[in-house]
This record gives C-alpha cells, sequence and structure tokens, in this order.
C-alpha cells in the first residue's frame, strides 16, 4: 500500500467518528500530493458526508480535471447535484457515463422524469425492464406508461411484471392507482387490499389509501370505505375537503352525528391546526342540522 492510499484508509476509518480529524489528514495528503485525485475525491466524500454537498462536488471536479473521469467519480457528481435537486446538471453527468448500472439507471430514469422527457426514460427504460434483477425497473416503466394515458400497456407490463415478482406489493399497488384513474373500481378494490395485507410502508399508504377509501364507496363497500376514510383523515392527512367528502358520505347513509367522534380525535392531535378544525366543526354543524327534523 502506497502513502496516499494509506492517507485515505485512515482518514476514512476516522471520518466515521472525528470528520475534523480526517479532513486535517486528507488535507495534509494534499499538501503534501497536490496531483493526486484520490484525495480530492475524499475530501468530497468527506463533505458529503456533512451534507456540504456544494464543496463536495467542488473536490470532486478537481479530480477529475487532474485526470480522474471514471464512471464512479462521474455518478458521484450526478448524484450529488440530484441531491440539490440540480436535475438538468445531473442528467448532464449521468450522460456522460460510459456504462450504466440498474442503480444508476433508476436515478437517471428518476431525473428524467422530473424534467418531464418521460419518452426518453421509457426509452432508456426498455433497454433494461427484463434483465433487471429489481422490480423498480418495471414499476418506474409502468408508471411512465400510465402517466403518458397508456394506462392499459401500463398494467399489461405490471401483470408481466407480476409473473417474475410474484406478490410485490408496490406493483400490485400501482395497478390499483391506474384502474382508480381509470375508474375501474372494483379491480382497484382488490389491488389495494392485497398490498394492505402485505404491510405496506407509509409512504404507499399515504399514496393509495383516500384512493382505496373512494374505490370501495364507488364499489358498494360502504363500510370499508368509511373506514378508510377515516384513517386518511386520522393518521395521515386532515383535509378540509377529504372531511367535507366524509361528512357527505355520512350523511347518505344517515350516521352524521357518528362523525362527532372522528372530530373529537382529530381534537385531540397537536398537529391539526385550529383554522382546519373551526372549518370542520361548521361543516360538521351544517350536515347535522340538515339532518334535523327541525330544519327547513
Amino acid at each position: 500500500m502506497n502513502k496516499v492510499d494509506s492517507l485515505i484508509l485512515s482518514a476514512r476509518e476516522i471520518a466515521e467518528t472525528n470528520w475534523l480529524k480526517a479532513m486535517n489528514i486528507i488535507r495534509d495528503g494534499i499538501s503534501e500530493y497536490p496531483s493526486e485525485p484520490a484525495l480530492y475525491v475524499m475530501m468530497g466524500d468527506i463533505y458529503l458526508k456533512r451534507n456540504a454537498t456544494t464543496r463536495s462536488i467542488d473536490y470532486f471536479k478537481k479530480a477529475i480535471r487532474l485526470g480522474n473521469p471514471s464512471d464512479e467519480l462521474l455518478t458521484k457528481i450526478a448524484d450529488t447535484y440530484l441531491l440539490m435537486d440540480d436535475f438538468n446538471t445531473s442528467l448532464k453527468y449521468y450522460e456522460m457515463l460510459t456504462e450504466l448500472q440498474i442503480n444508476v439507471v433508476h436515478k437517471k430514469v428518476y431525473v428524467l422524469h422530473r424534467l418531464n422527457k418521460l419518452n426518453k426514460a421509457l426509452d432508456l427504460l426498455e433497454n433494461y425492464i427484463w434483465e433487471s434483477p429489481y422490480p423498480e425497473t418495471i414499476l418506474q416503466y409502468a408508471e411512465i406508461l400510465a402517466q403518458l394515458g397508456r394506462k392499459d400497456e401500463a398494467l399489461e407490463n405490471i401483470n408481466l411484471g407480476l409473473k417474475k415478482f410474484a406478490g410485490e406489493p408496490r406493483l400490485i399497488g400501482l395497478a390499483g392507482i391506474i384502474n382508480y384513474l381509470s375508474g375501474n373500481h372494483l379491480p382497484a378494490c382488490k389491488c389495494f387490499s392485497i398490498v394492505e395485507s402485505a404491510n405496506p410502508d407509509n409512504n404507499w399508504r399515504v399514496r393509495y389509501l383516500y384512493m382505496y377509501a373512494k374505490a370501495s364507496l364507488h364499489s358498494g363497500f360502504t363500510e370499508k370505505g368509511l373506514r378508510l376514510l377515516e384513517d386518511y383523515i386520522l393518521n395521515v392527512n386532515p383535509d378540509i375537503e377529504v372531511f367535507r367528502y366524509y361528512l357527505v358520505e355520512m350523511f347518505k347513509v344517515g350516521r352524521i352525528n357518528q362523525a362527532k367522534s372522528l372530530l373529537q380525535k382529530l381534537e385531540d392531535k397537536d398537529s391539526v391546526r385550529g383554522i382546519t378544525l373551526t372549518s370542520m366543526k361548521l361543516s360538521l354543524n351544517y350536515y347535522i342540522n340538515l339532518d334535523s327534523p327541525n330544519s327547513d
């Protein structure tokens, strides 16, 4: 092991517990070996660990100028610009790569998606979709197809993907979303039910729970739909418009007074703003009065 490698190894081991000391080791190394790209890359890594993204990019670019335009370093720069939400510059560096690993493909597709370059993202994914060992590839592909209005193709690809990744809840959940957006409420309910039983992470619940509730109500599963609406309002988003939709559904089944219990639970939550609660109370009182035998 040469002196530069030894310095980098030492700094990497120390950086987890004492990043300032690690930085000083690399700074001394740069003073002694100012033309060594690996030292600049290591300094960039230390800054990146501290979320100092601009400084990290400065050091990564210095390494490139010193003769290290490797795919690994170009990927670091692209990833760092991605962290900064600078999608155009991130894409510029992803497109400099000579080879794309599948995890980089996913990130590049995400960037293209954010830049609304959907057809370009689709073309890229088509080169990897069936060779990829990850369901994320099919997930991205189907999501973009659906966004382009090609919902039937999206569902076909999800079904093919489920033959390879049987029971993958994210694919089933996306099928539920696409069916819901297409007005196919019963198939959407079936998909969402499968995902629900798989205990999905909270991000997925946030994404599909309201659609699951509405699809259930449209499919005649009133109790299920009302319970899901209550879950969404209480645990995901206490939105006034969603609450009003809930009140309408409760009014339809003659249970408007039972909505008081949900409002009480919301009042007990510190996270719900007072102005939202006031609007909810006014809306609830409107439907209670509408339901009263003495109302006009």
